[in-house]
């Protein structure tokens, strides 16, 4: 009975130890997903990344102003000290504006305008500060004064926000040399004919290279976060294989205390199969309420932040999958488990 008991709570245990850091893990990479699909239109998946050679800046300027439409374009991999940003210009085309704490993102008018304006983040404007002028704060970039608009993250936690930041095109335009923005250019496109169009024209009327960049995958959220949090996958796949073989060692522990009780039915006429039901039945609900006490904890976690984690929401999709998660080690590893105990004859199992 003590065994019984003992195995039980190894179980409880390792399902509530799978909970929370699946939860804290999974919430962490769905937190990354959502800000790289939401946080702007570069992440569009009719985004084409290229390099643009031979650039004369008046000309392009020009271009840009006048004959430019229905598109957008970045030149990406700009920096303020560990910061990243990017310089855009929009034309009539459909974006999502970045989460801000306070003020605005760019309007029509900033895009096309000469006057350097930025949207920055809290933690750019705590470690560099800015310069109030008549009513407006001000961040050097690169030399230039750009006035801040807009400021980007959350009050109450860190997120990829806090390392970004954005400028209008033609200041940076105007105030770089040709040879430092010849490389990682984004357009942004309804579909690929425009590209084309934009491309081509790029050529015949201002004389540049165009080389594009077999990198698709960069344009694509899932990735992107693969990529960056790598670190996160891998614990998690690391976390998985190690509770799942404590778990698969355990189940076995759990199944050899209920050796008798498994021979009793059997002998009295009980189907394997009904005996395997009552034992993924009884292990899930162990897994189950682990799962919720987890739960629990996780939500406690993230709502105060007691870990100063990436994230502090609580999504829906990442508990369900948690808890997917447990059910499938509880049933795979009591299936594994059990299905060799069933296979002993009743007289040979009450014997052990």
């Amino acid at each position: 009975m003590k065994s019984n008991m003992r195995n039980s709570f190894f179980i409880v245990a390792l399902f509530f130890v799978l909970a929370i850091m699946s939860s804290l893990c999974i919430s962490t990479l769905e937190t990354a997903y959502r800000d790289n699909v939401t946080k702007n239109l570069l992440f569009s998946k009719d985004a084409r990344n290229l390099n643009i050679k031979n650039v004369q800046i008046p000309n392009f300027m020009e271009y840009l102003v006048f004959d430019f439409e229905d598109s957008a374009i970045s030149k990406r991999n700009i920096s303020i000290g560990a910061f990243e940003g990017e310089a855009i210009l929009i034309k009539n085309f459909d974006y999502d504006s970045p989460k801000l704490i306070e003020g605005r993102f760019f309007n029509e008018e900033e895009f096309v305008s000469e006057e350097p304006v930025m949207v920055g983040n809290k933690t750019l404007v705590k470690h560099f500060g800015t310069i109030s002028k008549s009513g407006n704060d001000y961040i050097f970039y690169n030399g230039v004064e750009y006035k801040l608009i807009g400021i980007m993250g959350y009050q109450n936690k860190d997120t990829i926000y806090d390392y970004k930041f954005y400028i209008n095109l033609l200041p940076y335009l105007a105030n770089e040399s040709p040879e430092n923005i010849e490389d990682e250019w984004s357009i942004y496109t309804e579909n690929e004919s425009d590209l084309l169009k934009i491309t081509n024209s790029l050529k015949q009327n201002l004389n540049v290279e165009i080389e594009f960049l077999d990198d698709k995958e960069s344009s694509s959220a899932l990735a992107s976060v693969m990529r960056d949090y790598n670190m996160v996958v891998i614990t998690l796949v690391v976390l998985f294989i190690v509770l799942f073989l404590n778990t698969a060692s355990i189940s076995v522990y759990w199944i050899d205390s209920k050796r008798k009780e498994i021979g009793v039915r059997k002998a009295f006429g009980a189907r394997n199969f009904q005996i395997i039901k009552r034992l993924i039945l009884e292990y899930m609900f162990f897994a189950s309420c682990s799962f919720l006490a987890g739960l629990i904890v996780y939500i406690i976690i993230i709502k105060f932040n007691l870990l100063n984690l990436f994230n502090s929401d609580i999504y829906i999709s990442t508990s369900f999958i948690v808890l997917l998660i447990c059910l499938a080690f509880a049933f795979f590893s009591i299936i594994a488990t059990a299905s060799r105990t069933l296979k002993v004859p009743p007289s040979d199992i009450m014997k052990g």
